[in-house]
């Protein structure tokens, strides 16, 4: 196999990085970004966001969700902090866009709130059910080529989005586009550069190289904002709420012996309901902003 070069910084210094089936992570030992190659085609990812990514079996133990909307409360509330992360800044509310919206529960957070927001997707299953409530607010297609509901947007989102893409310097440059001067962009990614990442190796729970294919740490992410134009405003770590039950099916592939145990808590339909907020401190959350013309 051809050793690829970096997507971020060009080196061709590149070394194979925990192979895993058929699509390898690879990793850059000048900038040390962490990259799927060779990567999926356009249909192939096209054909993986259907509605089995958002439905999988409860016994699936990688990739996809469990039960997207039957998890939408736990959402929509991870999606209210996260929104009001960004009214900090910007408390005046105007154009918002959500990158990667799936059935558009960012949408419809951000719009009780006041703001105008539009939603893009790429799955087509995820992009009509959100259309039941939006109409053609939300538009289905990848972000580079496809032109959203409107010219210009005061902030743009992109939650857990930017690290299924095959060109993130494509996609924020096309975010940087269509935000007026001082606009905000706000995104959620892993960290490949936190302990939880470096103790679980290969069973660390974002390393799904057939969706994920780019892995940041913080330094690589804010080199690529800057690089593109940003202004990086903060930058941390970013947990969301989760149900105890979603917990435990995540949690039992790095316990293997507690899997008895866990198989009996998941039967207590009561326990298993709770809602919890959970930051693993692998995940990376971003505000960055469009500079003003001096």
């Amino acid at each position: 196999m051809t050793t690829p070069a970096c997507p971020l910084c060009n080196s061709d210094r590149t070394v194979r990085h925990l192979p895993r089936h058929y699509h390898e992570v690879w990793r850059c030992l000048q900038c040390d970004l962490h990259f799927v190659h060779p990567q999926p085609t356009q249909q192939d990812l096209e054909e993986l966001y259907g509605k089995a990514y958002f439905h999988r079996d409860p016994d699936y133990e990688v990739g996809g969700y469990f039960d997207y909307e039957g998890d939408r409360a736990n959402i929509e509330r991870t999606f209210r902090a996260r929104l009001r992360y960004i009214e900090k800044v910007r408390p005046e509310k105007g154009r918002i866009l959500d990158v990667g919206c799936a059935m558009g529960f960012f949408v419809d957070v951000a719009e009780d709130a006041g703001w105008s927001a539009y939603g893009l997707d790429i799955s087509e299953h995820a992009v009509e059910r959100a259309r039941v409530r939006h109409g053609d607010r939300v538009e289905r297609g990848t972000f580079p080529e496809v032109n959203p509901p409107a010219d210009e947007f005061d902030a743009i989102t992109m939650w857990d989005y930017l690290e299924h893409t095959q060109n993130p310097r494509q996609e924020l440059s096309r975010a940087l586009d269509l935000l007026s001067e001082g606009g905000l962009l706000a995104l959620t990614t892993p960290d490949v550069r936190t302990w939880p990442a470096k103790i679980m190796g290969h069973r660390w729970m974002h390393l799904k190289p057939q969706e994920h294919l780019f892995y940041f740490s913080r330094r690589t992410l804010r080199r690529l904002l800057e690089e593109v134009g940003f202004r990086v405003l903060d930058i941390r770590s970013g947990g969301k709420f989760v149900s105890l039950e979603l917990l435990l099916r995540r949690l039992r592939p790095y316990l293997p012996p507690m899997a008895p145990l866990v198989a009996q808590l998941l039967k207590i339909k009561r326990l298993t309901k709770v809602s919890l907020y959970i930051d693993s401190l692998d995940n990376i959350l971003v505000l960055a902003e469009k500079p003003r013309s001096q």
